[in-house]
C-alpha cells in the first residue's frame, strides 16, 4: 500500500498560547488563529500558521496529549502518519511535524475548513461545488481503489480548500482496510455519518461497498 500511495459557518478564535508556544520551540512555524467550526468535529486543534524564516503560510494542526485521552492520543498519531504518508492532489500536503510526549503537531500547506471556505465565498456558484465534490470523489477513488482503504471520516470536517479554490481531503483519524469494520468514532457529532453497516448488520456486503467509497 505504501509503495502505491507514494506516486501516485466557521470563524477563527484566539491565539493557541501553550499550544502555540510548545510547536514554536520545536518547529520553525508560528502558530496563529484558530478554526473554531472544528471543535468537537476533530481531535485536532486547527490554526492558521505561517513559516518563521519567510512566512509563508501554512495550517498547523495541533492535538495537545496532556488535555486529551489514550484513544485520542492513538487516532492522533494514526492520522498523522497517513497524512504523512498519502501523496495525491486532492490529500492535503504535509510539510512538517513532531510527535513528543506533549504534542502531536502537522504542519501542512496553508488550506482552510471548508465551511470557512465557503463562508468566504458566499454566493459561490453550483459548478464550483460539483468540481470541488468530484475531487473529493477522485480522492476516495484513490483511497479505495489503490489503497484498499476506506476513509471513513467524510463530512465537511474533514475538507479543506487551498488557496487557488482545489478541494482536499485530510481527517483520516478513523481509516481502515477495506476488510475491516469501522471504527468508533469519538464525537456524537460524527456518529451521522456512519455507514450502514454499523447500525445494520444485515446490510449486503454489495451495498456495504457501495458505501465504502462514500465514506
Amino acid at each position: 500500500v505504501q509503495s502505491r500511495v507514494s506516486q501516485r459557518t466557521c470563524a477563527c478564535s484566539d491565539r493557541g498560547k501553550g499550544m502555540g508556544q510548545g510547536l514554536a520551540t520545536n518547529l520553525p512555524y508560528e502558530v496563529g488563529e484558530k478554526f473554531s467550526c472544528l471543535d468537537e468535529k476533530t481531535v485536532w486543534s486547527v490554526h492558521r500558521g505561517k513559516k518563521k524564516a519567510d512566512n509563508q503560510p501554512v495550517t498547523v494542526f495541533v492535538y495537545d496529549v496532556k488535555s486529551g485521552t489514550e484513544e485520542q492520543l492513538k487516532v492522533a498519531k494514526e492520522a498523522y502518519q497517513k497524512l504523512k504518508t498519502f501523496r495525491h492532489p486532492n490529500v492535503v500536503t504535509f510539510i512538517d511535524g513532531i510527535q513528543n510526549d506533549a504534542t502531536v503537531t502537522m504542519a501542512t500547506e496553508s488550506v482552510v475548513p471548508l465551511q470557512e471556505y465557503l463562508k468566504q465565498q458566499d454566493g459561490q456558484n453550483e459548478f464550483s461545488i460539483s468540481w470541488g465534490i468530484h475531487q473529493i470523489a477522485k480522492c476516495l477513488y484513490f483511497l479505495n481503489k489503490d489503497c484498499n482503504l476506506v476513509h471513513g471520516n467524510v463530512c465537511a470536517a474533514s475538507v479543506f480548500v487551498d488557496g487557488a479554490g482545489e478541494w482536499k481531503l485530510a481527517g483520516f483519524e478513523y481509516t481502515r482496510s477495506t476488510e475491516d469494520s469501522p471504527l468508533p468514532k469519538l464525537w456524537e457529532t460524527l456518529k451521522k455519518y456512519d455507514p450502514p453497516e454499523r447500525s445494520k448488520p444485515s446490510v449486503s456486503k454489495k451495498a456495504r461497498k457501495v458505501v465504502m467509497f462514500a465514506v
